[in-house]
């Protein structure tokens, strides 16, 4: 039973393993394509790559690369977005002074002054309608782009793991529960006596 519960902890451990690589691979192959892109000026395409490969691995890294597509394309916005989210998730990262530097050669946004809204009629939509109406996300090329989390940041993932430790640790206590002789005490075993 052990043996078993143990082999089966292993395989879930090599099999994540496996699965985490495979997404590196995908992700540096996304990367080298959008550099290779970027160097012959094809900015929205490298953009799409690099968007591809975040989307894969959430490194910071493809989020300044994104923002400097976006800054090359004139699409300031998107750049300062991007740019300031690096900036979050990676503070001490390699490329943070020249996104700060990005940052103050932008031109100020403009504040965004709202109109009043139109009253909208309320319209009773099919549910089948609405469903056709779901848009998925994709790129600019119109290619999918994988919004799941990476699969460490995936609960079930964490729940099949913490199961598994948790019936490898019931099994060896089992087993030492149960010990060496058919009634559970040892070879220096006697019975006791509480007449």
């Amino acid at each position: 039973m052990m043996a078993r519960t143990l082999s089966s902890f292993l395989l879930l451990v090599a099999c994540t393993a496996s699965a985490a690589a495979q997404t590196n691979d995908r992700a540096r192959a996304h990367f080298r394509a959008g550099q290779s892109l970027t160097e012959a000026g094809s900015y929205a395409e490298a953009y799409v790559e690099f968007a591809a490969g975040y989307s894969l691995s959430r490194r910071p890294l493809f989020l300044f690369n994104m923002a400097e597509c976006s800054f090359e394309l004139d699409r300031l916005d998107e750049a300062r977005s991007e740019y300031e989210r690096y900036l979050t998730e990676d503070p001490e990262g390699r490329m943070v002074a020249l996104a700060r530097a990005r940052l103050r050669d932008l031109p100020v946004p403009e504040p965004v002054v709202e109109e009043p809204a139109a009253e909208v009629p309320v319209v009773d939509v099919e549910p089948a309608r609405v469903a056709e109406a779901a848009v998925t996300p994709t790129d600019e090329a119109g290619a999918y782009i994988e919004t799941r989390p990476p699969l460490r940041r995936r609960w079930q993932l964490w729940t099949a793991v913490g199961a598994s430790a948790a019936a490898v640790a019931i099994a060896v206590a089992v087993g030492v529960a149960v010990g060496g002789g058919s009634n559970g005490c040892g070879a220096n075993c006697s019975p006791v006596d509480f007449r």
